[in-house]
């Protein structure tokens, strides 16, 4: 469809591998049209400090880079590493952990904050939910300058401002971690719904 449309895909590979209900992985979108723009990095699958990403443009695309910086010389070399040791087994571990902890911030969210909807995530780092009110920023603002929970409003994604009352939460931390977000994030919500009932929200 793209190449019908002249239009270039650019397909975002930041968390490939990271399905977390089924054994088998989608093949890449890149695997099977050369004409498709990938964007890979290291930093969602081993560590967020690890600045390590790629792009691969193919030429007939006629895309250029405008710069071309590299990280570290440390940096590569403890990415070759990681790589090395990162077989199958060690992302099948990967994929049951975050399984697990996604379960766990949906059952603490469902006993806690039962009025929020929640969004069963099948692959990657976070989960959505949708809160009552009709907007999240200022709760999210509330959450991390009161609590020192922090979460991202749908509005950082959302242009049209369809998306007010989205709020993404990301379940890699560990399960105690988890369990504190959500009591923390509790407490900020009975705050927050005061102050929608008195008017200060």
């Amino acid at each position: 469809m793209a190449g019908r449309r002249d239009v270039t895909d650019v397909e975002d590979l930041s968390q490939a591998g990271l399905g977390l209900d089924s054994a088998e992985q989608p093949v890449p979108l890149v695997a099977e049209d050369d004409r498709v723009v990938a964007i890979g990095s290291l930093s969602q699958t081993f560590w967020a400090g690890l600045s390590i990403g790629w792009l691969r443009i193919p030429r007939s695309t006629g895309l250029r880079l405008m710069s071309d910086t590299a990280p570290s010389a440390p940096a590569q070399l403890l990415a070759v590493r990681l790589l090395q040791a990162a077989d199958p087994a060690w992302y099948a571990e990967l994929r049951r952990t975050l399984r697990q902890r996604r379960d766990l911030l949906l059952d603490l969210l469902a006993r806690h904050l039962p009025a929020w909807r929640r969004h069963v995530p099948h692959a990657g780092l976070s989960l959505w939910a949708a809160l009552p009110a009709s907007e999240s920023e200022t709760y999210a603002h509330l959450a991390a300058t009161h609590h020192g929970v922090h979460t991202t409003p749908g509005t950082t994604f959302c242009v049209d401002r369809h998306h007010l009352s989205g709020l993404r939460l990301s379940f890699a931390q560990s399960p105690r971690t988890l369990e504190t977000a959500v009591d923390r994030l509790t407490v900020a919500w009975e705050e927050h719904t005061r102050q929608l009932a008195a008017g200060l929200g």
